[in-house]
């Protein structure tokens, strides 16, 4: 698994992502990440789980929605001390 944090997802010159925060859970890939304004310059209040996934050599990213999934995830993916939670 390669260390995707730091770095951005771009679907289209419209849809970017910058990702935050990585995590491996039941074996697939996710990712935190925040949405990038099309000029690149700034972040917007968009944020997305975002799953990675292979198929016939080529990365695919798709959006997480299972509420029950997102739930545990968000969790893993939070580093903060108990104190500033």
């Amino acid at each position: 698994m390669e260390n995707r944090t730091n770095k951005t997802i771009k679907f289209s010159e419209e849809e970017k992502y910058f990702i935050l925060k990585q995590a491996v859970f039941k074996g697939n890939s996710y990712y935190l990440t925040v949405r990038i304004t099309p000029d690149g310059h700034d972040f917007t209040n968009e944020f997305a789980v975002l799953q990675e996934k292979e198929r016939d050599g080529h990365l695919y990213f798709s959006r997480v929605n299972d509420t029950k999934t997102l739930g545990i995830l968000l969790k893993y993916l939070d580093d903060r001390d108990e104190s500033e939670k």
